[in-house]
């Protein structure tokens, strides 16, 4: 089960990595390289974590002190990730009010394009923001399980945690 749920969450967060890239190349700012540090955090939390997986437990193969430390620490930054993602969908989900201003500054913003023939009503705009939506709240509840699991394995598995 770990290992699919790592086969599931691990593209999506590089994909989720590579968009905050462009985003800081596109917008350089102080918020957004402090979301990019995050999703750098939680990236290196999942390569780290699936490595001691495959390379560590799987053969019960003794593996570094640091491998550890470097899991829980990235963890953290994934923990942040997961509830920011986690808070945000649900609260997106089940308060219209909050879900309708930002469709409605969405629409507004899109008056440009649509002197250039670009047109998408409020009814396709809520719906692709609901499947956005509930995508991204699978995902954070996926990464949280994983977390959740990596921790876990830690803790099981510290006899193979040889001293440096």
């Amino acid at each position: 089960m770990y290992k699919i749920i790592s086969w599931i969450v691990l593209p999506i967060t590089v994909l989720i990595m590579l968009y905050g890239i462009l985003a800081i190349l596109m917008m350089p700012n102080l918020m957004v390289l402090i979301g990019d540090i995050i999703l750098a955090g939680t990236l290196v939390y999942l390569v780290r974590s699936v490595n001691f997986f495959r390379k560590n437990i799987v053969p019960n193969m003794p593996a570094k002190r640091s491998i550890g430390l470097s899991i829980r620490l990235s963890g953290f930054f994934a923990a942040f990730f997961v509830f920011n993602i986690i808070f945000s969908c649900v609260t997106l989900l089940f308060n219209p009010n909050i879900m309708n201003s930002i469709i409605d500054n969405a629409l507004n913003m899109m008056q440009s394009l649509r002197a250039n023939g670009f047109t998408i009503s409020y009814a396709q705009l809520h719906q692709s923001l609901m499947v956005v939506l509930w995508i991204g709240l699978i995902y954070g509840l996926l990464l949280l399980l994983h977390l959740l699991m990596s921790f876990l394995f830690l803790r099981r598995y510290k006899y193979l945690f040889e001293e440096e």
